[in-house]
């Protein structure tokens, strides 16, 4: 096991994946066993929905998507109602985005831990965010107010068009969501949000802004028209699907193969099936051998294993894999204490 500091000169300047680990690290309460406890505590989900939970053995918010939206298929070909299991899928997605939402830090919570956040990530040039949440986005926004790192939303909260992201890939340090976020939305009526002054028009896709990063969070949560762009279904292919349904998922899933980097990190990373795809898009058409760091939390050979397959899957054996302790590349570690 590597210590970051040996071997961080050989990926800094580099691209980094933030997984669900990474955002865990500063709230235990975004594991999907709090998340469930919370949604069913505010009946987000309902019983049936808990049911399904207790019967499959699991608390992966995913794995119960999955099993209800093939459910919904079979109970279509077997001309058996298929309309209720579908409706309990749509349920139990909204629930995760409620409960994340309602769930997450305040940023006067978390300002220290942000500080150690921006100052690790401005050593990448590419940051890819796999999380719903907005703590990756409040580091990088601290002081500099994101300037250093391009999103592609311009003015307003709009997406910038498909030549301005080609000039941004090649010349500018980038920050996307492969899976959406809570501040990037879809608007279900045209109307004003109050805070920022932002028009939007129905079914519209834009980036939450606020006068300060702190209101985002409250926007979020005091405007009802406001729908997540949040891709959070069971399986791989739904996920492709949902990417494909939205303006701004589809063109990040399009440009990732054009973000040419020849060393990777991941940290928090599960290497979920669930996640290939995103992998596989960027390792599309690399040609040469591919540096490559994850992070290990407290020495878990499951994460060492699923690493191995997985990349040495995507990238045809053609990657170095080192693997480090996350507690030693600063990003902020909270105990179960701090996080109450």
């Amino acid at each position: 096991m590597k210590n970051w500091n040996d071997i961080k000169n050989e990926f800094e300047n580099g691209l980094i994946f933030l997984g669900n680990g990474s955002s865990i690290a500063l709230n235990k309460k975004f594991v999907y066993k709090d998340i469930r406890e919370y949604a069913s505590k505010n009946r987000y989900i309902n019983d049936e929905v808990n049911n399904v939970f207790d019967k499959l053995d699991t608390v992966n918010f995913e794995k119960v998507l999955e099993y209800l939206y093939k459910a919904s298929i079979v109970n279509e070909i077997l001309k058996i109602d298929h309309e209720k299991p579908k409706k309990l899928h749509d349920e139990l997605k909204n629930g995760l985005i409620n409960s994340v939402r309602d769930m997450h830090p305040s940023y006067k919570e978390i300002i220290e831990d942000l500080k150690k956040i921006k100052k690790f990530l401005d050593t990448f040039k590419v940051v890819i965010d796999l999380n719903y949440d907005l703590i990756a986005y409040w580091g990088i926004m601290l002081d500099s107010k994101g300037k250093n790192f391009d999103d592609f939303f311009g003015q307003g909260g709009i997406l910038k068009n498909h030549n301005e992201i080609q000039r941004i890939i090649r010349k500018e340090k980038i920050i996307i969501y492969p899976h959406g976020s809570l501040f990037i939305c879809k608007s279900e009526k045209s109307d004003t949000i109050k805070e920022g002054a932002q028009s939007v028009e129905e079914g519209q896709e834009l980036k939450i802004s606020g006068n300060k990063s702190e209101d985002i969070l409250s926007v979020i949560q005091n405007t009802d028209f406001l729908e997540p762009v949040f891709v959070a279904e069971g399986t791989n292919e739904q996920k492709v699907e949902m990417i494909k349904n939205s303006h701004y998922l589809g063109t990040v899933l399009e440009i990732l193969p054009e973000v040419k980097f020849d060393s990777f990190t991941f940290l928090g990373f599960s290497f979920n099936e669930n996640d290939e795809h995103i992998v596989n898009q960027l390792a599309k058409g690399r040609m040469g051998k591919i540096k490559i760091s994850v992070s290990v939390h407290e020495n878990n050979p499951g994460t060492i294993t699923d690493a191995n397959k997985m990349l040495k899957s995507c990238f045809r054996e053609n990657c170095e894999i080192k693997f480090f302790d996350v507690a030693t590349c600063g990003w902020p570690q909270r105990s179960e204490e701090n996080n109450n």
